[in-house]
């Protein structure tokens, strides 16, 4: 006859060391959950700044394309605050920067924001270059950033450059 002296089940060190592994794989898990959030947040942060980017461009060429003359005396160039003032058939359009907002102004009618309250502009610069025989053209330089609340997102900002020629007037 024989007397096992082992029984079967498991010790309180090894309870312990299974809880230390579940943990290590469970922090690693959520670290990872985290990161994939931050760079999802970033992303569309990123796309709100886009989209707003190429809505007011596209809006300020279409203009600049229908446009007989830029209105010189309401356009304000090589400034961080400028203006770019069009006369078209319809009256005068009208782009400026007020408080990180770029609003345009058809004749007497109320500004509209162009801009989302997502984004704010840091500032709007017009250059107006003329050339002997060729239509005007216009640099149009600003610095867009993300209004989100998390300090990745402030920190990021993006530049805009872009050149329009007038029309053959």
């Amino acid at each position: 006859m024989t007397i096992k002296l082992f029984k079967k089940g498991t010790t309180l060190i090894e309870i312990l060391v299974y809880f230390a592994i579940l943990e290590a794989v469970l922090l690693a898990a959520l670290t990872f959950t985290i990161q994939i959030f931050n760079v999802n947040r970033l992303s569309t942060n990123f796309q709100e700044v886009q989209s707003n980017l190429d809505f007011i461009s596209q809006r300020i060429i279409a203009t600049a394309q229908v446009a007989d003359d830029i209105n010189l005396p309401i356009s304000i160039f090589d400034n961080d605050q400028g203006a770019l003032s069009f006369i078209t058939d319809e009256g005068i359009t009208t782009f400026y920067l007020s408080d990180g907002a770029i609003f345009t102004q058809e004749g007497s009618e109320s500004p509209v924001q162009l801009n989302s309250n997502a984004v704010t502009f840091d500032f709007l610069r017009f250059h107006r270059v003329v050339f002997p025989k060729a239509p005007d053209q216009v640099i149009i330089d600003a610095i867009i950033r993300n209004t989100g609340g998390d300090i990745a997102s402030q920190s990021k900002q993006l530049n805009f450059h872009i050149s329009i020629s007038l029309r053959n007037l």
